[in-house]
C-alpha cells in the first residue's frame, strides 16, 4: 500500500471484493484514496455515518427535539461539504465484483454512498439453473456416493456434513479405489485446484458449511465444475444455550418450529425473530462482548442493552418452549426439526442448513456470456426430518426449485447436455466465442419509472437485495433478471409531454 499510495487510479477493477473487504473493512479507506479522495474527506464522511447513526438511536429512544434537530443540522452542513468535494475532484471509478450481499453493513461501507453514490446489494444466490434430485442410500452412504460419482464422471464436488467428517478419508479412499480420482479439499490449495482444473483430479470433497472454501463464491469455475453431491443433507446442529447463542441459529431454530407449536406460542416466537432480525448484522466479536457482558450482569447503554435484552429474550423463550413437555412433544414429532441427546444428556437441535446447500449447489451453476450455465446437484438423504425441513425452506427462499427422485430424471441426458455447455465455455474462455453471442447483447437493460419511491423500492425488492445509487436528485435501484438488468427510479409526481 505504501507504494500504491504516491499514484492516484482512474479505474480499479476488484475481483471477489467480499474477500477483499472481509480481511479489513479499513480496504475501503485504502481503495478510495486510490480513487483519489484525500483523507480529510474520509474522516467527514465516517463523522456523518456515525451521526446517522445516533440520529436514528435519538429517533428510536424519543431524545429531545433540539437534540434530534442538532444531528439533523450537523448532518447536512456535512453532507453539502461532501458534495462539493465529489463536485470539485475528479473522483476515479470503481468496478466490483463479488457477493457484496453477504457483506456485513459496517460503517465503511457506506463510504461507497458517500462519495461514489451507490449502496451494494445484489440477487442473494437466486439465480440458478440447477436440477435438484435427491437419493436414498440403499446400502452406506459412502457406497452410495461412489456409485453416483462412478456415473457422472469428473467435474464434481462432494460436500459432507460437518458431523459426518470422520467418513472423509473413507470415502476418499473408497473413490479412489474405484478409478475415480479424488482429493480432500478441507483447506484451500491453489495447485489442488488447478489440478482440478487441468482434469489430474476428478473431485474435490470438502465439508458442508457456509465457511467452507468450497461452498463460499471463491470457487467460480464454469468451464469445470458440473455437479455436486452432497453426502448427507447439509445441517446445523447445535445446543441452545447463552454461551453459544447467535442469531441466525436462534433465528433458523424458531422459524423452523414456528408451524408445529401451538397457536398461542406463535405470537412470541414472532416478537423475537422480529427483534433478532436486527441483531444479524453484528459481527462474532460483539456478539461475544454482549454474551460476556450479561455473564458478568453489566450495566448497557443505547443499542447495545437493546441488543441484550433480545439476546436475553430470545434465550428466555426457547428454554420456555424446551421445557414444557408437550411442546418438545410436538417437536420430536415433527418432521422437519429434530431434537437429539448426546453425551451427559446434552440436548442437541438438528436443523436444515439452506444456505450452504444453496451455495454449495450454486458452484455447478454460473454466470458466463451465454446466459446462466446449468448444473446438476444430487442430495443423498440420510435424516429424513432435515430433508423434509430443508425441502419447505428451498421453497420458501427460491419460489421455482423442485427437488426430484432422481429416478424421475434422465440423468445420462442431462449430463451430456452439461458437458456440451462445459465445453461451449472453456472454448469462450480460450477467446473462441460463436457468433451468435456476438450479434446480440447477451444483457438487455430496461428504465421503469414510477411516481412513488416507496414503490420504486418496493419493485426492486421483489428481485433481491436492490443496488442503490445516486444519480443528480434521482435515487435508481438496479436489479438483475440474469439477462436484463432493470434501473427503477421515481419521478415524485405526475409526467407531462
Amino acid at each position: 500500500m505504501d507504494l500504491l499510495s504516491k499514484y492516484r487510479f482512474s479505474l480499479i477493477f476488484v475481483d471477489d471484493v467480499d474477500s477483499v473487504l472481509k480481511a479489513s473493512s479499513k480496504n475501503i479507506d485504502r481503495l478510495l484514496l486510490l480513487l483519489g479522495i484525500n483523507e480529510e474527506a474520509l474522516r467527514k464522511a465516517l463523522t456523518v455515518v456515525d451521526l446517522m447513526k445516533k440520529l436514528r438511536k435519538a429517533i428510536r429512544f424519543r431524545a429531545s427535539e433540539e437534540e434530534i434537530n442538532k444531528l439533523r443540522e450537523d448532518i447536512k452542513k456535512l453532507n453539502a461539504e461532501l458534495t462539493n468535494y465529489v463536485k470539485s475532484n475528479n473522483i476515479g471509478i470503481l468496478i466490483a465484483s463479488g457477493a457484496l450481499t453477504r457483506m456485513r453493513r459496517t460503517a465503511r461501507l457506506f463510504l461507497f454512498r458517500e462519495f461514489l453514490g451507490f449502496e451494494t446489494g445484489g440477487r442473494a444466490e437466486g439465480l440458478r439453473n440447477v436440477v435438484d434430485v435427491y437419493v436414498r442410500p440403499r446400502d452406506s452412504l459412502v457406497s452410495t456416493a461412489v456409485d453416483i460419482v462412478k456415473r457422472l464422471g469428473g467435474g464434481g464436488i462432494i460436500y459432507v456434513p460437518p458431523d459426518l467428517k470422520d467418513i472423509v478419508d473413507e470415502l476418499l479412499e473408497a473413490l479412489n479405489n474405484n478409478g475415480v480420482k479424488a482429493a480432500s479439499y478441507l483447506k484451500p490449495s491453489k495447485s489442488l485446484l488447478n489440478d482440478f482444473v487441468e482434469g489430474k483430479v476428478d473431485v474435490l470433497i470438502g465439508l458442508a458449511t457456509s465457511r467452507s472454501s468450497l461452498v463460499r463464491g471463491g470457487i467460480d469455475l464454469p468451464q469445470r465444475i458440473a455437479y455436486v453431491v452432497f453426502v448427507g443433507v447439509p445441517r446445523m446442529r447445535f445446543r441452545l444455550r447463552l454461551e453459544e447463542f447467535t442469531p441466525i441459529r436462534y433465528l433458523m431454530f424458531l422459524f423452523t418450529i414456528r408451524n408445529v407449536v401451538p397457536q398461542y406460542l406463535r405470537n412470541d416466537i414472532d416478537r423475537v425473530v422480529a427483534r433478532l432480525r436486527n441483531l444479524t448484522a453484528l459481527n462474532q466479536e460483539q456478539i461475544n462482548n454482549l454474551l460476556r457482558a450479561i455473564e458478568e450482569n453489566k450495566e448497557l447503554s443505547g443499542f447495545d442493552k437493546y441488543a441484550a435484552d433480545v439476546i436475553k429474550d430470545a434465550v428466555d423463550l426457547v428454554n420456555k418452549l424446551l421445557s414444557d413437555s408437550n411442546v418438545r412433544k410436538a417437536i420430536e414429532q415433527s418432521n422437519e426439526v429434530g431434537l437429539e441427546y448426546r453425551g451427559g444428556g446434552e440436548l442437541y437441535v438438528i436443523i436444515p442448513d439452506v444456505t450452504t446447500y444453496i451455495q454449495g449447489s450454486g458452484r455447478t451453476s454460473r454466470l458466463y456470456v451465454g446466459g446462466v450455465s446449468q448444473g446438476l446437484s444430487v442430495l443423498i438423504v440420510d435424516n429424513e426430518k432435515v430433508f423434509n425441513g430443508l425441502v419447505r425452506n428451498l421453497r420458501y427462499r427460491l419460489e421455482d426449485v423442485k427437488i426430484q427422485d432422481i429416478n424421475e430424471v434422465n440423468i445420462d441426458d442431462l449430463m451430456k447436455r452439461i458437458r456440451d455447455e462445459r465445453e461451449l465455455i472453456r472454448n469462450i474462455m480460450l477467446g473462441k466465442i460463436p457468433n451468435q453471442f456476438l450479434e446480440k447483447d447477451p444483457l438487455r437493460t430496461a428504465f421503469v419509472i414510477v411516481e412513488s419511491p416507496t414503490k420504486a423500492r418496493t419493485i426492486a425488492g421483489f428481485f433481491g437485495v436492490p443496488t442503490r445509487r445516486e444519480v443528480g436528485p434521482l435515487i435508481i435501484y438496479e436489479a438483475t433478471l440474469g439477462n436484463l438488468y432493470l434501473l427503477i427510479t421515481a419521478t415524485k409526481g405526475h409526467m407531462w409531454t
